[in-house]
Order: structure tokens, then sequence, then C-alpha cells
């Protein structure tokens, strides 16, 4: 199976970056340093040989040093523990990664973890570490990879450091994610963002399984094709969804022994959400954040949802309860539901189940939507930063640049081909699903910096099956306190060095 991801990847990038200019984007013009290298046996104007690589000085070295890279965030993050081949082809995509990056800029890569607890606020491991370290001034950390809150929180005090004014991180080439790049720029300025130097945001993107037994056993009609046809709509999931349901054990009751047309954790709101075209928050033309949640239209979504989930005999609560979690999960594999609401983690759960199982993108508010949208889940989510107490920028921004670059060369590959691809999925259609999914990954910083609170309120609305009706009422008070901290953030980000 080829890899088509990179490719597409690549495409979307130069057609939106051609529309969305970085004002720190670099002339390569006369640049020596600018490499861009072609295999002996490509042909003009092959791009399929053609290989662009880091602009950065050759034969730079760090003469042995110490590269400090912290790791903190709810989710356990292993990818770049590996420190031996062992014939896992992810595993040594990853080792390969840190061989090539020490030995070409002769440096030592000192990972440094904690993730000792979890937060759900903006004051987690992360936070209070780089905090701790950027007041002291001690420099201990050269890079960070940290938590969707907490790095948040620290830009907003202004204790990281602008990746946009780097000597070398070029935000333009292939290996940074350009849609994060354009929703989490601020004032012209990025404190935090991912691409190919980490899979971790792909492993948060939000997803759907579909049951391919249950599919052919209720006559659902193709859901491939309809995805691909954007027919994949949101009335279409919950006609789908609202059309299957059993009583199967006859006690007139609906638990876990019995059928349904979804399970669903409870953040799942988040990703209908978004993918009907939602945010709670954009990026304005000015570049400064701008409260967009509420309308007519998101009441109209969440109203269909709240009706969704209250309807016993179509949908099957997954809660927080870790029996409860195995308990869906069980469910799904045993084909008593048709539709499991996750992310694409949760993909390598079900590598060993019997029946066939797909992956669907969210689906559309309507058929003529721009495109499909994807959530990135902000809890399991971290992000590439530098802290604003640093030892040497230039090098630090090289050692990023490459890492993200190597990434790309080695690491998503196997990612894709090898393990997502070659373990965990079963059909070519889901890899194009997942193609699909991940080239429309949305990174929204409403979420991020938790404004209002309100994707939290979304979320508590689907536990407790309150009505959009009473959104309406409350959201004044919401919205007062949202736009009091947006423009907090906003005017700290357009001061910021």
């Amino acid at each position: 199976m080829k890899l088509k991801i990179a490719a597409l990847s690549l495409a979307m990038m130069i057609v939106t970056l051609s529309a969305f200019g970085c004002s720190d984007t670099k002339d390569t013009t006369d640049d020596t340093n600018a490499v861009i290298t072609t295999s002996s046996d490509a042909g003009e104007g092959d791009a399929e040989n053609t290989e662009m690589t880091p602009d950065i000085p050759d034969g730079y070295s760090l003469d042995g040093y110490e590269f400090s890279f912290f790791m903190a965030g709810n989710w356990q993050n292993n990818e770049f523990d590996a420190d031996t081949m062992n014939g896992d082809p992810l595993n040594d995509a990853q080792y390969e990664r840190t061989t090539v990056l020490e030995e070409t800029l002769n440096l030592k890569l000192n990972i440094i973890k904690d993730y000792s607890a979890t937060s759900s606020g903006n004051t987690g491991i992360g936070y209070k570490r780089v905090y701790t370290d950027v007041t002291a001034g001690s420099a201990e950390f050269d890079a960070c990879m940290i938590g969707t809150y907490d790095v948040s929180h620290l830009t907003y005090i202004g204790y990281l450091t602008d990746l946009a004014s780097t000597p070398y991180i070029d935000l333009e080439v292939p290996w940074w994610d350009f849609r994060a790049t354009e929703d989490l720029m601020i004032s012209g300025k990025l404190f935090y963002t991912t691409g190919e130097i980490s899979v971790l945001d792909n492993n948060c993107t939000y997803c759907l399984l579909f049951n391919k037994q249950v599919a052919e056993d209720y006559s659902v009609p193709n859901l491939y094709d309809l995805v691909k046809n954007k027919q994949w709509t949101y009335d279409k999931y919950i006609e789908l969804v609202k059309s299957i349901s059993e009583d199967k054990n006859g006690d007139g009751k609906y638990t876990n022994q019995d059928m349904y047309g979804m399970l669903g954790w409870d953040d799942c709101v988040l990703g209908f959400f978004t993918g009907t075209g939602g945010r709670v928050c954009r990026i304005n033309n000015n570049g400064k954040i701008e409260l967009t949640f509420y309308s007519e239209k998101t009441l109209g979504i969440l109203d269909k949802f709240i009706n969704l989930i209250n309807d016993k005999a179509a949908f099957h609560l997954e809660s927080t309860s870790t029996s409860i979690t195995a308990d869906a999960q069980v469910m799904f594999m045993a084909g008593q539901s048709l539709f499991y609401t996750r992310y694409i983690n949760i993909i390598p759960v079900f590598r060993d189940m019997d029946t066939d199982f797909g992956i669907l993108p969210y689906p559309l508010y309507e058929e003529n939507q721009d495109s499909y949208h994807s959530t990135i889940h902000p809890y399991g989510c971290a992000f590439i930063c530098i802290p604003l107490v640093h030892n040497d920028i230039e090098q630090i921004s090289v050692v990023l640049e490459y890492m993200a670059y190597l990434g790309q060369k080695y690491v998503t590959p196997a990612y894709y081909e090898k393990n997502l691809y070659g373990k965990m999925i079963r059909d070519e259609e889901s890899a194009d699903m997942l193609d699909i999914i991940f080239a429309t990954r949305v990174y929204d910083v409403g979420m991020y910096y938790k404004f209002g609170d309100i994707s939290q309120i979304m979320i508590s609305y689907y536990q407790t099956m309150r009505t959009s009706n009473t959104l309406a009422s409350q959201y004044k008070t919401i919205e007062k306190v949202a736009l009091k901290q947006i423009e907090e953030v906003n005017e700290a980000l357009s001061k910021a060095n």
C-alpha cells in the first residue's frame, strides 16, 4: 500500500500556504545552505524523487552537547524511548531518527519525562516545571513537548519563545503541520506547534469506527461511498444510529447485553461539533482570537445530539469508569453496535477483533460544507515549544528542525505503512479515510485556552443530557467570561516578544 498521506499533505500545504503568509518566512533564493537534493535517477520535474531537506548549515555540530528535551502531559508518550532495534518497524524508525540526529549534529539527546500527575486544567506538571525553570532562569530544558492546556497557559504568561522568530525553524516546510500554524498563530507569533516531529497528534485525532458485520446485517449503505461523495452528513449519521437497536435478551431494558447504533465516550460531542464546522474560537484576519462558538447552527447541532443520546435504544454511554470503558470495547467487538466514537489511538485495541471494522471521519453538517473537519483531543495531545529562558536559540532551532525532518523521513512512513496501515487497518478504504482525517485536522485555540470553559460545558451537557435551551439561557454569562479571557490573551500575545 503506497504512502498517500505525505503527498496529500504536501499538496494541501502548497494550496493553503499560497494564501496564508507567515511574517517570518525565509527567503532562501541566494542561501547556499538551502538544499534541495534530487536522487540520481530522478528525471527533470519528477516530484516523486525529489526530497526537500532542512535549511541548516552544512556540517553543523553541537560538539557533544547534551540536548535536554522535556516531555509532560496527560497521555504517556514513549515515542522517543527507543534505545535499540527490536524488529518493530515503528520502534526501529524512532531509534534510527535519534541515532541519525545524534550522529549528524554531534549531540546527545537527553529525554526528561514527567508524567507523575494528570490535569484537566492549565497548571499541570508541564506548566509547573517550565514555570519554575524560566522563573529561576536555569535553562534546564532546551525544548519541550508539553500538554495542551499547560502549553497554552505558558504562552499566555509569556514563558515561551516565538517559534516563528527562531533562526532555523521553517514553518512552511512539510514536516511542520501547516494547519497548526494557521490555527495557532496569534498576532503573527507561534509559541507551540506539532508536525512530523511527533505521532501523538495523530493518535489524538478523533475518528469513528464501524463494525462491518453489523453494517451488513442491517443493510447499511456503503459508508465509504457516502464519505467520498460528501453524503456523510450529521443527519445521515443520526438516521443510521437510530435505525439500529434491539433488546436482544427481551427483558424490556437496554443494557450492555443489547444492540445499539452507537457507543460513545463523553467527549465525542466535541468531535461532532468540530466535524460539522463548529469552532469555539478562530483566528481572524487580524491575527486575533475571536469567539465563534454560539450560533443557531450550534444550538441545532447540540439539540440533535442531545436528542440522540437521550434515545436509550440507540446510544450506550461510555463513561470514565474503567469497567464501563472495557465493557463498551467488548460490546463493539461482539457486534453490539454499528459505531464507536473515539480517537485513532484506540485502533490497536481492536487489532485482533474477529469481525472486520472500518474507520470514518466525523460527518459533515451538510453536503455543501467545505470539507470534513477532524478534532485533536486537547486532553491527550502535547505540543513542541521552547522555554523563554534557553541556552542557545540557534542550536535549539537547528535540532528541532532536524528532528522534525527526520520524523518525516523515518518515523512517518513506519507509522503509516508498517504500523497503522500494515498492522491495524484492514482495508484500502480505511486507509483512504485516514488520509481524509489527517488532512483535515483542526486546532481550536478556544478549547486549548479553555475560554469560558465552553468545551467542558458541551461535554457536561452530554453527560447530564440537558437541552440547548438551557445553554441559550446561560450563554450570556458564559460569553462574558470567555470574551474577557480572550481579550487578555490577545493583549498579552500582541505585546509578547
